[in-house]
């Protein structure tokens, strides 16, 4: 699932969603933004009553975002894309819960971001990769030995920032939560989480990701600069099967996915690596996600 530009919510007294015309649009296009728009709305309406009771959990608020993800997908896939305006202020429950604030938004046309970029390792960055594997380096000897080209496009600042920082290696031993998967990366006005996950309904092959998104202010809110790394694991040969990266400037969520075949029965994981620059000339704020191990068999 991505996630890149898919949160949508509205005011819990205003919705305001304007379907903007898309001139390309087939008459199936515009009947299927109309019923999206319908979902959208009841979606929100949802989410906004949840934001605002304070017995509401974390919980709570992001299983109902993981609906309105999936509107967002298939608006994306639709060639649209929301804009959103903060219509509330956040939901201050006790000093440690604060649930986000609502929003409204409208519909308009997807626009491309420069700033997003998306890899997977190939058979020699993989082989670099493990040798590597656990040595003191930047961030930005990293990328340069493992993902150049994503380096190459990156933009300067970030890259200048990669260097400076350490390179923290994701330590695949460490269980992943049962209840509450997800990791939570904070500063006083803003919270993320971070989430690894590991599937293989069609084994050998198997399916990993990891994701990085925005909870608080709101879960719409952009934020200069996100990257996670993501790596498929296998503990028994102590072996990266496969990595991803994505990255975005001025952005709410990244997502870094990808599907390998993997050669061995036993136990796997997905570890993440999350880097996030809340605001601009900070430094990065990193957690490790791990999916918990998944025995595949075939």
């Amino acid at each position: 699932m991505k996630r890149n530009n898919k949160m949508l919510f509205t005011s819990i007294l205003t919705i305001a969603i304007l379907l903007a015309p898309v001139a390309s649009a087939n008459g199936n296009d515009t009947e299927k933004i109309k019923e999206l728009d319908f979902r959208l709305q009841k979606n929100v309406e949802n989410y906004n009553m949840i934001v605002t009771d304070n017995n509401s959990s974390y919980e709570d608020v992001l299983i109902c975002t993981d609906q309105l993800y999936q509107i967002i997908d298939e608006l994306n896939n639709l060639g649209m894309d929301v804009e959103s305006i903060q219509t509330s202020n956040v939901t201050i429950v006790s000093e440690n819960k604060v649930l986000p604030a609502t929003m409204s938004v409208r519909i308009v046309p997807l626009k491309e971001k420069s700033g997003h970029i998306s890899a997977t390792a190939n058979e020699s960055q993989l082989k670099k990769l493990n040798e590597i594997s656990g040595q003191d380096m930047s961030v930005g000897e990293f990328m340069e030995e493992v993902f150049p080209d994503v380096q190459a496009k990156t933009p300067k600042d970030i890259v200048e920032l990669d260097y400076k920082t350490k390179m923290v290696w994701p330590t695949p031993t460490l269980p992943a939560a049962k209840l509450f998967p997800k990791v939570k990366i904070e500063i006083p006005s803003h919270i993320a989480f971070a989430q690894s996950s590991l599937y293989a309904n069609s084994a050998p092959e198997a399916e990993f990701s990891s994701t990085t998104f925005m909870f608080y202010p709101t879960p719409l809110t952009t934020v200069p600069y996100m990257k996670v790394l993501s790596y498929l694991y296998y503990p028994a040969g102590d072996e990266y099967i496969d990595a991803a990266i994505d990255e975005d400037t001025w952005c709410y969520s990244v997502e870094a996915e990808d599907s390998a075949i993997v050669e061995d029965t036993g136990y796997y994981c997905t570890v993440g690596s999350h880097y996030i620059t809340f605001i601009s000339g900070n430094p990065y704020k990193y957690v490790a996600s791990n999916s918990g191990e998944l025995y595949i068999d075939f």
